[in-house]
């Protein structure tokens, strides 16, 4: 990922450096309270707000760029890597209160961990193949923003299908808007 090596970077770009590391710092840390935020309101009222199929697509571009192509710029592997921790247990807590969910099918409730593993497969195998096509850099930019108009989208749409905001809160949807802001501007 020569993109993320910025000591090959041009001096112009050395002179602003900081502001890259900052912006993705600041990034970087509003998803981690995004997901304890998802987490405590998960908790609180025993339901998730965020569809599990979009947690796996998530969680695979996670994996691939804290596993796989590890960028060697450290603020970024670092905050990658802790989101990646954070979210399995996001993932963890979706599974658990969509299991005691009547929102779910049956069938679905009793194979909900099968479906997420497959899920997460899938969408896992799909950012390599992503990777592989658009080389890592792209790959990361590319499924990121992939990654966050999902879980926006999919978040909307479970607001709207259960008519209810139990899973959800204000923080959770002030720190999307806010998060999308901030990728926008650092594309």
């Amino acid at each position: 990922m020569d993109e993320f090596d910025f000591n090959a970077a041009p001096p112009e770009f050395q002179e602003i450096r900081w502001m890259v590391a900052s912006i993705f710092l600041i990034s970087g840390t509003g998803w981690i309270v995004n997901y304890v935020t998802t987490i405590r309101t998960a908790l609180r009222d025993r339901a998730s707000g965020v569809s599990l199929l979009s947690l796996c697509n998530n969680l695979a571009w996670e994996t691939v760029f804290a596993v796989i192509h590890r960028p060697p710029h450290l603020i970024a592997a670092l905050v990658i890597t802790v989101w990646l921790l954070v979210n399995i247990y996001v993932i963890y807590v979706s599974v658990k209160f969509g299991r005691e969910s009547q929102d779910v099918s049956p069938l679905l409730r009793r194979h909900l961990p099968a479906v997420t593993l497959l899920g997460f497969v899938g969408f896992l195998t799909g950012h390599i193949a992503l990777s592989m096509h658009l080389g890592p850099t792209k790959a990361l930019y590319w499924g990121g923003m992939i990654c966050q108009v999902t879980l926006s989208a999919s978040a909307l749409g479970l607001l709207i299908q259960r008519g209810h905001t139990r899973g959800a809160s204000p923080a959770m949807w002030y720190d999307h808007i806010f998060l999308f802001k901030v990728l926008r501007a650092t594309s």
